[in-house]
């Protein structure tokens, strides 16, 4: 049985310039993210004498159940394009993760995608290594996801905080940073309750991204280096602004936007940002280190999650 084990992650400035159209108009794209200690799961199994071995069946568990004859009638698009790119032979496989990921905004697909990729190495021994499995995650990704940028796989699987850029016609460069100036802050997930496909929004927001996000991460970069506190929440919120207001729908309803203000109003919360593309998911809360997980539930009538940087990016065991 091999398990392996993927964090999710968040950025904090350059996101959405990693998009192929923007890396194409401008000539390079940077994303500033970290991965954090929440995780997907994939757990692989080959039986010796049952469903797999004597009736070649593959057994694929996640919201659904499917146990099928061939890798091409398999529903699940991660399992399926993996499957059918690197193993042969039947097998079962179940997706677990610690939040729900439908349409968080955490990169839960690459993640996931990361992850069994990750596994099928290890059943298969095909020796890929981190960052050729990185590499292969991101064009197996872009097969049911065409939007997906450089900063999902990369950032899910790379651990730690990192700067990652990818100039036109070259390949990602990913530069680990140091993370001392998080220790001052509490960073937490509050949940939007609206769930969406980052596809369609980056459908409608792909020609429309501001080149200061672009900015925003080479100065993300340098005042982590730095450890500028001040100029850290300062990129943070300029960010946000810059990217709800470049379109709509990125606040794509009143209940956004009233949460948005309420959050942009709360004396404790130093800056804030929407995870992801855009129009639901989870708010990013950075809040003094004395904030309390209850006083933020108490306040917006609804569970938070805390979180910290995850150092080791994708894992994986065998038994």
């Amino acid at each position: 049985m091999i398990i392996a084990k993927c964090p999710l992650r968040v950025s904090v400035a350059g996101g959405s310039t990693d998009l192929q159209t923007f890396i194409d108009n401008h000539g390079r794209g940077a994303v500033v993210s970290f991965s954090i200690n929440l995780y997907t799961y994939i757990t692989l199994f080959r039986d010796r004498f049952g469903q797999n071995s004597v009736d070649k069946r593959y057994n694929i568990v996640w919201s659904q159940k499917e146990s099928v004859k061939r890798p091409s009638e398999i529903k699940n698009d991660i399992a399926r394009v993996v499957i059918q790119s690197m193993s042969e032979d039947p097998l079962q496989c179940w997706f677990t993760a610690d939040v729900s990921s439908s349409g968080s905004g955490l990169a839960s697909s690459s993640s996931y995608m990361v992850a069994l990729v990750s596994a099928i190495n290890s059943l298969e021994s095909c020796g890929l290594t981190k960052r050729q499995i990185i590499e292969k995650s991101w064009k197996l990704e872009k097969i049911i996801n065409p939007l997906t940028g450089f900063q999902d796989p990369w950032g899910v699987a790379t651990g730690g905080l990192n700067f990652h850029e990818l100039k036109k016609g070259s390949t990602v460069d990913s530069i680990n940073l140091d993370s001392s100036l998080f220790r001052g802050f509490n960073m937490y997930l509050l949940p939007t309750k609206f769930s969406r496909s980052s596809t369609q929004v980056l459908e409608k927001v792909q020609k429309k991204v501001d080149k200061k996000l672009l900015d925003h991460a080479d100065e993300m970069k340098s005042a982590i280096n730095d450890c500028d506190n001040d100029k850290f929440i300062e990129i943070i919120k300029e960010g946000w602004s810059v990217k709800k207001n470049s379109t709509p729908i990125i606040l794509g309803n009143k209940d956004l936007v009233d949460l948005d203000m309420k959050i942009g109003s709360t004396k404790y919360v130093k800056a804030h940002r929407l995870i992801g593309a855009g129009n639901g998911g989870y708010f990013l809360l950075f809040t003094s280190k004395n904030v309390k997980t209850s006083l933020i539930e108490s306040d917006f009538s609804r569970t938070v999650i805390p979180i910290d940087i995850e150092y080791n990016g994708i894992s994986v065991l065998n038994y």
